[in-house]
């Protein structure tokens, strides 16, 4: 929630729509992955570009199955825009 700055209910709407798949752990808590925050990032753009949940649905089914980036280039994508919003990108 934090990272998406999306409400608890925005959420499970969204996998209850089937946008989102998180995993589950025992204890039955969604566990998310940095692909699933990127799709909430992703669907959150969307909404605030007023497409409506059903065009969302269209625009991933014909973009086929999102591409899953492996968790560690979502790192270090991130890890290089915090580099650069500071400043520090390319000092030594």
């Amino acid at each position: 929630m934090k990272l998406t700055e999306l409400s608890a209910r925005q959420i499970r709407y969204y996998e209850e729509q089937k946008l989102i798949f998180p995993k589950r752990n025992e204890g039955k808590t969604r566990q998310f992955s940095l692909n699933d925050i990127d799709r909430l990032l992703e669907i959150k753009e969307m909404l605030d570009a007023s497409f409506t949940i059903k065009e969302i649905h269209k625009q991933f089914n014909k973009e086929g199955k999102p591409e899953q980036v492996s968790d560690e280039k979502i790192r270090i994508a991130l890890y290089e825009d915090m580099m650069r919003e500071s400043g520090l990108h390319g000092r030594h």
